[in-house]
């Protein structure tokens, strides 16, 4: 027979492998799709950065070693400081602090914002978050930022293509009526 404290301790470790095994598992769904990842405890603001692709305005930021973060809103902050424009800065890091308070009410959340890089050039990203390991101390999150600019691009496409056919039918509509005879007069 088991003492019930062994029990309790076997079980708190099974748990906690279970929970690893499924970080695991979505840290390799992430990896490939994503140009920045990071485990965040949103209680204490500390942060881990998982990958940190080259050639990226965060890889930027941490290649500058002048700065060392104490928590992610601070590295957000810095972040949004340097490469957002000012007129959505404000949303941007208002939408990284409200991140625990959106993912208490959902498993997952997206956001979106536009980039500008040291370069000039803009580029737009997704950030997903999946909240984690949730107790009574603990509330960690991985986030994840994509570049989405080859979707934006499409869909800019698309719309153009639609409002030239719009454009098109509107003037063919314009020509057919122009060319009815008048039916009536005054």
């Amino acid at each position: 027979m088991m003492e019930s404290g062994k029990g309790n301790s076997m079980e708190n470790r099974n748990r906690e492998q279970d929970r690893q095994t499924d970080e695991e598992e979505i840290l390799k769904k992430l990896f490939p799709a994503y140009v920045s990842l990071y485990r965040i405890e949103l209680n204490s603001g500390k942060y881990e950065i998982l990958r940190l692709e080259a050639n990226t305005n965060a890889r930027r930021i941490v290649d500058q070693g002048i700065h060392t973060f104490a928590t992610y809103d601070d590295y957000a902050r810095k972040y949004a400081d340097t490469f957002i424009r000012e007129a959505e800065r404000d949303e941007f890091i208002d939408t990284c602090r409200k991140m625990k308070e959106r993912l208490i009410q959902n498993e997952r959340i997206t956001y979106h914002y536009h980039s500008i890089s040291a370069e000039g050039k803009d580029s737009y990203y997704e950030a997903y978050a999946v909240r984690g390991n949730v107790d009574d101390k603990t509330f960690s999150v991985l986030l994840g930022y994509r570049n989405v600019d080859s979707i934006l691009y499409k869909e800019k496409a698309i719309q153009e293509q639609l409002q030239r056919a719009l454009d098109e039918a509107k003037l063919s509509n314009i020509c057919h009526w122009q060319s009815l005879p008048v039916c009536f007069k005054n």
